[in-house]
């Protein structure tokens, strides 16, 4: 059991896409701290410049485009929603750009390459969805 994404972006455990945006929230330079799992699921709590985020922001909902594309990944649910079209070019472009930082991070945690390979087969299906001008599907 664990998360899926069409376009098959997603294949993986909650567990690995919980500690998959931590790295990349802590690439884009976004404040993270272990706060334990009595106080959140995944253990991580990140500091984003966007508060509140309501249920429907959690489900990619949003009413406009945010400064930072990856933020509808960071605050995004992790078992349901989706990616939306008009904000899947900047989110393709944004993870590109954090990846090589990214990779660093993950290296000194033990999982570079499953980050790489990750944000490869997200970039991937992204780049479908875009072609197809559909949305990604969190399931």
């Amino acid at each position: 059991m664990g998360l899926d994404m069409t376009h098959n972006a997603w294949h993986s455990s909650y567990s690995w896409f919980v500690q998959y945006r931590v790295i990349f929230a802590e690439a884009a330079g976004y404040k993270v701290e272990f706060v334990g799992f009595d106080k959140d699921p995944s253990g991580h709590f990140w500091y984003l410049p966007i508060t509140p985020v309501t249920e429907f922001q959690k489900l990619g909902m949003w009413e406009k485009h945010l400064e930072d594309p990856l933020l509808y990944l960071l605050c995004h649910s992790d078992c349901e929603g989706w990616l939306l079209y008009p904000y899947l070019e900047p989110l393709k472009d944004r993870l590109k750009e954090l990846l090589p930082k990214a990779i660093g991070i993950a290296e000194k945690k033990g999982c570079g390459p499953q980050l790489e390979e990750s944000t490869n087969k997200l970039i991937v299906g992204i780049s479908q969805a875009i072609e197809n001008q559909e949305h990604i599907t969190l399931c």
